[in-house]
């Protein structure tokens, strides 16, 4: 009788043995857990971080478009100017059409002027072609920014999602381990008694 109840207590030991080393490998397997999750939340914050760099490079380049439509403006208030230049020049020239043998001289001296202020609107034409240039390039630009944003964004979303995941398969891995240890803990407790 001693001898199976030695026996009995050996093998009870054991058991308990077996239960503490596994609750010390659910520890460790939750410790592990919790430095995935740390590990998880500091590159999060990093992507946090690229996308404000990212927000901060849009909003440059939207500064950047804004002073070049303040610029397109200015050329065209000056475009305009000069349209209203030509427009006195050919006025003058009709009255100079009109006394024609009178002022010959002056007739020729309009006419150069005319031709310089065709050089220089031409001139003008020229920079709002470059300037139209330089606004689809931004407009380029600002779209490859945000088709970026928006990956780096999915990308994200999806990694947080994939988080989320493992860790519900966690959870249950544990809850599943956790139940065990209590069936194993209520047999033994049955048994002792």
């Amino acid at each position: 009788m001693e001898a199976l109840l030695k026996q009995f207590m050996e093998q009870m030991n054991e058991r308990f043995d077996r239960v503490e080393s596994e609750m010390r490998s659910f520890r460790k397997e939750q410790n592990e857990m919790r430095e995935d999750i740390r590990a998880l939340a500091s590159e999060q914050q990093v992507m946090r971080q690229d996308i404000n760099a990212l927000a901060a490079k849009q909003e440059k380049f939207d500064q950047q478009l804004q002073q070049t439509n303040e610029r397109v403006e200015q050329v065209a208030a000056q475009l305009q100017q000069t349209n209203e230049r030509v427009e006195q020049v050919a006025a003058q020239l009709q009255q100079t059409n009109e006394r024609v043998e009178q002022v010959a001289a002056q007739l020729q001296q309009t006419n150069e002027r005319v031709e310089q202020v065709a050089a220089q609107l031409q001139q003008t034409n020229e920079k709002v072609h470059q300037m139209d240039q330089t606004v689809q390039t931004l407009a380029t630009e600002q779209y490859e920014m945000r088709k970026e944003l928006a990956f780096y964004y999915g990308s994200l979303m999806r990694e947080i999602e994939n988080t989320k995941t493992e860790m519900r398969s966690h959870f249950k891995h544990l809850e599943r381990v956790d139940e065990q240890h209590r069936e194993v803990i209520e047999l033994l407790a049955s048994r002792i008694q």
